[in-house]
């Protein structure tokens, strides 16, 4: 390795260490980009002669190098490998045949692979499923299709990349994907599937907009995310719409859409049991619509149909709708410090509204407490009858438009603080739980309540059977303001019939029980 001195010349070379180098000779280093590279070395690990490896190099530091497979190494020399930027195409030298000595080979895929393995089950019998259709995209590299074979097992390698989608298909049953994050260390991948009989398919569909303009955002990335690691991801097109077929009915999945410079939201679809097939979107009641707002420092954002009672600081029961996508925006955006602000309607005194505004942006603060916001991201400010969009308002409309509730962003760079306080073994036989569901059925709710775990980190779950019963519980809160703040996050997230329940020794209690022991 050799640096470049400021003043344009080059500095000491410097030796790659034991990591990279060997008693034998390394020859024909070759850097594929600025994290892979390769170089031949005659070893008792290869084929015989040269053999071409391969190492990635990460700030100056390279890991342990990885012997290439055939056809990328023969039993004769095999050197200077090279690709082609930007693509899977490459040249290497070889002189394999031995009949012209040296001489230039051309392929077209990526050569440093993995081994990816798995098999294929009925999930309800366990039967293994033989001949399914097994596909798989590595980045952008490659795309491979090939069926399990007749133990239901399939293996093959791929590029070694970041990200590898691999799908299963087998006609009679829901389709299954899994997108498989891969360590650059990662030599083998095991992924296996259990897929389930084909019932009445589900799709969700939905559209994204800018808020501002309305207009809608066509080629954005939209991710789909479901029960037992389902990953799908889909693009919008020129009317900005995206949609989501052949999902599982009686699932819980999550939509989330992301871009660069804008506050990141996402939504939670319940999938009903159903006897036919449904289409879940907002012109059938359920909205997957989603209007992405700009992250602009300083300007005043309108939060829609924020509503309260008649002179009172308390939230309708309306306005939770919107505020609910607000705390989605900041949980998905979790580097952004925003500032509430209230302003009332020019009718009354400024003593008045100002006490008034005030109370009513600190009653929107409070409420994103409660559903999970860190308090050290909110500020909440009342602006009374100072700023009104309609100075001269007359109408109830007119006057209604200078009631609002904006927010504005103040900062982009939140760091939270890690509390070193040490967590006290609580000893209480009080316990209050978040009641999820009930069912006849039984489903293992790591993965069927899957999607609360990624908005509420340490989310806990249990199943209390009573006869043929099911009850699906959140939580181990030892005092009733914690249970509180943890159902608030959980209707948040979607689950908007979850209840509490309280529980004594072991044994469930009534509420009005709960609250006497616990004063």
């Amino acid at each position: 390795r050799i640096s470049l001195r400021d003043d344009g010349g080059f500095g000491l070379a410097i030796n790659m260490g034991p990591q990279i180098n060997s008693t034998e000779d390394e020859l024909f280093p070759t850097a594929i980009g600025d994290s892979l590279l390769l170089f031949s070395v005659d070893r008792y690990t290869g084929f015989g002669g040269l053999d071409i490896y391969a190492s990635r190099l990460f700030d100056e530091n390279a890991l342990h190098p990885v012997h290439l497979s055939y056809p990328f190494n023969s039993q004769a020399d095999d050197f200077y490998l090279n690709l082609r930027e930007g693509s899977v195409e490459g040249l290497l030298s070889s002189n394999r045949t031995g009949e012209n000595n040296d001489e230039i080979y051309y392929f077209e895929a990526f050569p440093l692979r993995i081994l990816l393995e798995g098999e294929v089950r009925d999930e309800s019998t366990n039967k293994l499923l033989a001949a399914t259709e097994i596909a798989v995209i590595a980045g952008d590299y490659e795309e491979i299709n090939l069926l399990a074979d007749s133990l239901a097992f399939y293996r093959l390698t791929v590029p070694l990349v970041k990200k590898i989608t691999v799908t299963a298909e087998k006609s009679g049953y829901f389709p299954e994907r899994r997108l498989l994050t891969v360590a650059d260390t990662t030599q083998l991948i095991r992924q296996d599937f259990s897929l389930a009989l084909l019932t009445f398919p589900a799709a969700i569909s939905g559209f994204v907009r800018d808020r501002e303009s309305q207009l809608p955002m066509s080629d954005e990335k939209v991710t789909i995310n479901g029960p037992g690691g389902f990953s799908l991801e889909t693009f919008t097109n020129s009317l900005g719409e995206y949609r989501f077929d052949s999902l599982k009915p009686n699932n819980i999945y999550t939509v989330r859409v992301s871009k660069e410079g804008y506050f990141n939201e996402s939504r939670v679809c319940r999938i009903p049991e159903a006897r036919k097939p449904l289409l879940l979107n907002k012109q059938n009641g359920v909205d997957m619509d989603f209007e992405l707002t700009a992250i602009q420092e300083k300007k005043e954002v309108v939060i829609n149909n924020i509503y309260y009672d008649f002179d009172k600081a308390s939230l309708r029961e309306s306005s939770k709708i919107e505020l609910n996508k607000l705390v989605a925006m900041l949980r998905e955006t979790p580097q952004v410090i925003v500032q509430i602000n209230a302003h009332t309607d020019t009718r009354g005194s400024h003593n008045y509204n100002d006490k008034l505004s005030k109370e009513r942006a600190a009653s929107v603060v409070n409420y994103m407490i409660l559903h999970g916001i860190n308090p050290a991201r909110l500020v909440s400010r009342g602006f009374g009858k100072t700023n009104p969009i309609i100075p001269n308002a007359k109408t109830e409309a007119e006057h209604q438009a200078n009631r609002r509730t904006t927010f504005t962003v103040t900062g982009t760079n939140f760091q939270p603080v890690i509390s070193e306080t040490p967590v006290v073994e609580k000893t209480d036989k009080l316990v209050y739980r978040v009641q999820l569901m009930a069912s006849s059925s039984y489903y293992p709710p790591e993965s069927y309540f899957a999607v609360l775990k990624t908005v509420i980190p340490g989310i806990r779950f249990s199943v209390n059977q009573s006869g043929s019963l099911y009850r699906y519980e959140a939580g181990d809160s030892y005092r009733l303001a914690e249970a509180e703040s943890l159902k608030s996050q959980i209707v948040a997230a979607g689950f908007t019939d979850c209840f509490i329940v309280p529980y004594y020794a072991g044994e469930r209690i009534s509420m009005e029980q709960a609250k006497t022991w616990e004063r």
